[in-house]
């Protein structure tokens, strides 16, 4: 019992000190949303590549830079869901100025061939903004010993290769044109103290995130802004979200506060950015506070997640036998 009160000390100077930090974002957002000038994203140039297009963040984000006056470029796997999208996005923006798309799986081929089928779509085209945001997870939590070879195969593909392969592509002509903007969609997975049952996908956002960091003192002078965003949980088929909430924005709220990072971004400014407040503050939490502390409360929670899989599995199982 002696140790209540010091118990309690420690908890309110950490409440009090997340509460400033939130404060602190707050009032530093609202003050560039007043007072700084938003740079036009048309001026990185005409077309924006969003790859991972079809659905959730990236549709979201395909949607805003074509509100803001970008040709957009789709690039996902399934040929009717892209042709789909097209549609979605010019009824949601009947401005837009021109909507292509390809349809390309990055999770089979090789470098080479995916680079050339790529390199082929886009060479002509005046890319400005390249969103690498195509991005698989694990079917459920699980541990590392019970993850098979072809879903570890897709993990590194999908969320790694396709960053660097599709970078790759369209560097040279921002580089050329000394203005680009790259921006990869990572992962608040790789940011928190630990997420434990999803260790390999934690790791292939890790890569995203440091490659922009190692990517930005390259390209700061070359007037190519690199940002890697890390959003937390937000309602999208991959995180299986459905409701949004203030922790777990739709996909349109948190594609408007990923403009706004974009919009506001320096070239020689942080690289890794959580763009919607309140992930934020979830992730400085989940480093202010002891390791110990963190795994306590959120391993619990992963390993409901698995059992609850696992014994959805089994009835699933159990209907097969039964019809």
């Amino acid at each position: 019992m002696e140790h209540c009160p010091l118990l309690q000390l420690g908890v309110t100077v950490l409440g009090l000190a997340l509460l400033a930090y939130a404060s602190l974002s707050i009032v530093r957002r609202v003050f560039k949303t007043l007072f700084s000038r938003k740079f036009q994203l048309v001026k990185f140039g005409e077309w924006a590549v969003v790859t991972g297009a079809t659905d959730g963040i990236g549709k979201a984000m395909a949607i805003e830079l074509a509100k803001r006056g970008m040709k957009v470029f789709l690039v996902s796997r399934n040929p009717e869901r892209l042709r789909q999208t097209e549609q979605d996005l010019q009824s949601a923006v009947p401005s837009v100025k021109g909507v292509k798309s390809l349809a390309i799986d990055f999770s089979e081929g090789t470098t080479e061939s995916l680079f050339q089928k790529l390199d082929a779509a886009l060479q002509n085209l005046d890319v400005g903004i390249l969103v690498n945001n195509v991005g698989i997870s694990y079917p459920h939590a699980m541990f590392y010993d019970e993850l098979d070879l072809h879903t570890l195969d897709q993990l590194i593909n999908v969320n790694v290769r396709s960053t660097l392969v599709t970078t790759r592509v369209v560097y040279p002509g921002m580089v050329t044109r000394k203005r680009g903007a790259i921006i990869c969609v990572g992962s608040g997975a790789s940011e928190i103290a630990s997420d434990p049952l999803y260790c390999a996908y934690s790791a292939t956002k890790a890569a995203a995130e440091s490659f922009c960091r190692s990517l930005q003192p390259e390209c700061a002078s070359k007037n190519i802004l690199v940002q890697c965003h890390v959003p937390l949980l937000v309602t999208t088929k991959l995180s299986k979200m459905r409701k949004a909430s203030l922790m777990t924005p739709s996909t349109e709220t948190y594609a408007k506060s990923a403009m706004a990072a974009i919009e506001n971004g320096s070239m020689r400014g942080p690289t890794t950015i959580s763009p919607y407040c309140v992930h934020r503050c979830i992730i400085w939490l989940s480093n202010a506070v002891p390791r110990k502390v963190w795994e306590a409360a959120y391993l619990p929670r992963c390993l409901s997640i698995r059992k609850r899989a696992l014994k959805k599995k089994e009835e699933q199982a159990e209907a097969k036998k039964d019809m």
